[in-house]
């Protein structure tokens, strides 16, 4: 679709869907609307939180259905600015938790290595503080766990998974290029 043109995806819900269950999105810079039999049962726009742009951060979007929607009509409304308008990928369905679990099949390893890294620039960084004030003079590993640190935090602000840890994330998209701007300074500085 081209940029700001308005996407519309119907169909009818079939049998077999359980209350409790979810349908989900990874949304793909799109505003999105979902309608049961023209109720408005949800919907998704950062326009309130970001920051920077006018669209917002890729996320994944849930939208409950109910076991009273079978035979229902669905449909998904999205409008987007960006070049990704139209652009949709795997739609999930079932539990909070299975679709997570799910997704931490495919991208947990990369929230796993960027705590770890976190960890690792972390003791770095106080292991350099400490030596610095006991033999009194400058410790260069200080500048690696910076570097460390800020490419751990860019992976986290970058990752699939971080509507898990951060609320906000048209902030924590916007941070992750601030991240990438500063992983050059503590090598700089060394």
């Amino acid at each position: 679709a081209k940029p700001n043109e308005v996407v519309v995806l119907e169909t009818i819900i079939p049998e077999g869907v359980e209350d409790n269950h979810y349908l989900v999105f990874w949304n793909q810079r799109m505003d999105m609307e979902f309608y049961i039999d023209g109720e408005l049962r949800g919907s998704y726009t950062t326009e309130d939180s970001r920051l920077f742009g006018k669209t917002g951060p890729v996320a994944y979007v849930f939208f409950e259905l109910k076991e009273s929607d079978i035979g229902k009509t669905a449909r998904l409304v999205t409008q987007s600015d960006s070049a990704s308008s139209g652009v949709f990928h795997t739609a999930y369905y079932g539990d909070k938790m299975g679709v997570w679990m799910a997704n931490f099949k495919d991208g947990g390893s990369e929230i796993v290595i960027a705590l770890m890294m976190a960890i690792m620039g972390g003791i770095c960084i106080l292991t350099s503080v400490v030596l610095q004030r006991v033999y009194h003079r400058k410790i260069y590993m200080l500048y690696l766990g910076w570097g460390v640190f800020i490419a751990a935090m860019w992976l986290l602000m970058n990752s699939r998974l971080r509507q898990l840890i951060f609320p906000n994330l048209s902030v924590a998209s916007d941070m992750a290029f601030l991240m990438i701007m500063l992983l050059p300074i503590p090598f700089l500085i060394y």
